[in-house]
């Protein structure tokens, strides 16, 4: 069985067109965290890979019953495929809340952090969001 981890726009907390449009083939598992640095790009964040940081950033984990479906439209609507594109899809380690480590798929940034943007401290997108308005 194939896990996603989602951290920003896809997370239930926003019902995203996008991730309704699959929510028949997911369940959801736990909330959990992975290691690495949130950002905010503006209209979304990005996760950056950082093996030695000590910073989370929480999100949601969910079972995919098709994953083909579901990576078939969730790799269009981030872009993976794209020239330029912004993120990659890989398999990262994420701790579940109740302390259980499994490993999920995630879209991660893969372009270079410009130093104007900022950091989401506490790697919370929902917070964030909420104290930006």
């Amino acid at each position: 069985m194939e896990h996603l981890f989602v951290y920003g726009t896809l997370l239930n907390h926003f019902k995203h067109d996008t991730l309704l449009s699959i929510e028949k083939f997911l369940k959801f598992k736990s909330n959990g965290y992975l290691k690495g640095k949130l950002y905010d790009l503006g209209e979304y964040p990005a996760v950056v890979e950082d093996a030695d940081t000590l910073e989370k950033v929480k999100g949601e984990v969910y079972l995919i019953n098709n994953p083909e479906k579901v990576f078939n439209i969730l790799d269009e609507y981030e872009g993976v495929n794209d020239v330029e594109a912004e993120y990659k899809r890989k398999k990262k380690v994420v701790t579940l809340n109740e302390g259980k480590n499994i490993k999920s798929w995630v879209y991660v940034y893969k372009k270079q952090i410009e130093p104007n943007l900022k950091k989401i401290v506490g790697g919370d997108y929902v917070s964030f969001m909420k104290n930006k308005i």
